[in-house]
């Protein structure tokens, strides 16, 4: 009897691609209108069919400016590579959807080339935080992992590409973030931040096109997990502050601790005793944000939160599209 019940159980979430607490139905969306209900099966057509959307907006748009924004579901948990990628890599399926989506990226690269726009289109390849350990992720070197302010929880593999403008073959070890990006497309594409609005990234194009010297954009940095600020860095120095802790639901560290990311880029290392004065100078940059963003809740500096009143999924238990997103049908079932 157990054992039927945990094969409709595993039948289940093949069904349905997602099983979690309260999780409604997974819909996927063409110009803000819901085409289909994704399962299990339809997971594993999503890399191909992002890229090969992506390829003909470049087709459509190569006489014009366009900005061409993919984000993959893969490889986020959990991991459906297509069939043809499975058992492709050593690092099991989450190791396989990465080697189908680098197969998606080609396949962009290549349409690039093929339109002849390649020297005149900045690609910019990069993720959106460390990867979670306990889903098969690997971090390595770097400690700690998604969902921490750890190295491995915020440093990420980053890839710029614009042949004639970025020098092939460079890299750097800037400080830099996903809040750059922003000022960095506008400077390129000649837009200017109004006056008096503060925005949180820099200009990176310097840094990106080898110009920047020894004068990089941004020397300093602070990691927030949620509200409360955790760690403070400066060039070099990394400070996490007392109370943070390199995995979640792992106890937290009493006192706080330094790291030279120069010279320890896991963070193994904690020089905190050999330079206090350093110690002292990031926990007064940590203090000093209580004023701005806060420490450990809302600051002045931060917009009020967003918040919906009423918010209903775009596909509910019952299979029914919320009305105003009705696409292909009006009811999955």
């Amino acid at each position: 009897m157990a054992a039927k019940a945990a094969k409709a159980k595993q039948q289940s979430t093949s069904e349905t691609g997602i099983a979690g607490a309260g999780q409604p139905p997974l819909p996927l969306l063409e110009n803000e209108k819901v085409i289909e209900r994704v399962r299990g099966a339809e997971q594993r057509t999503l890399v191909r069919r992002y890229t090969e959307k992506a390829v003909e907006f470049l087709r459509q748009n190569k006489d014009a400016p366009f900005f061409l924004y993919l984000p993959h579901s893969a490889v986020h948990f959990p991991h459906y590579p297509s069939q043809p990628y499975v058992g492709r890599s050593a690092n099991g399926l989450v190791g396989d959807w990465a080697e189908e989506v680098d197969g998606g990226v080609g396949q962009v690269l290549d349409a690039l080339r093929e339109l002849k726009l390649a020297e005149r289109t900045l690609v910019i390849f990069t993720s959106d935080n460390g990867g979670p350990v306990q889903q098969g992720a690997n971090n390595a070197p770097l400690r700690g992992a998604k969902a921490s302010t750890w190295e491995g929880g915020v440093r990420v593999c980053t890839i710029a590409w614009w042949p004639g403008q970025i020098p092939a073959g460079t890299s750097t070890d800037a400080i830099t973030s996903m809040m750059d990006i922003l000022p960095t497309l506008g400077r390129l594409s000649g837009t200017s931040v109004k006056a008096n609005t503060k925005i949180d990234g820099v200009d990176i194009w310097p840094v990106l096109a080898g110009t920047a010297g020894m004068n990089p954009p941004r020397e300093d940095f602070f990691y927030y997990r949620g509200l409360a600020l955790e760690a403070v860095r400066l060039g070099k120095w990394k400070l996490h502050l007392a109370g943070s802790s390199d995995q979640p639901g792992k106890k937290a560290a009493s006192s706080a601790m330094l790291f030279n990311l120069a010279d320890d880029i896991a963070e193994a290392h904690n020089v905190a005793a050999d330079h206090p004065d350093i110690v002292q100078k990031l926990q007064s940059m940590a203090d000093g944000m209580d004023k701005d963003l806060g420490v450990r809740g809302i600051g002045r500096g931060c917009r009020p939160l967003g918040r919906n009143s009423s918010p209903k999924p775009l596909i509910d238990d019952d299979g029914n599209v919320r009305d105003g997103f009705v696409g292909s049908t009006p009811r999955f079932p």
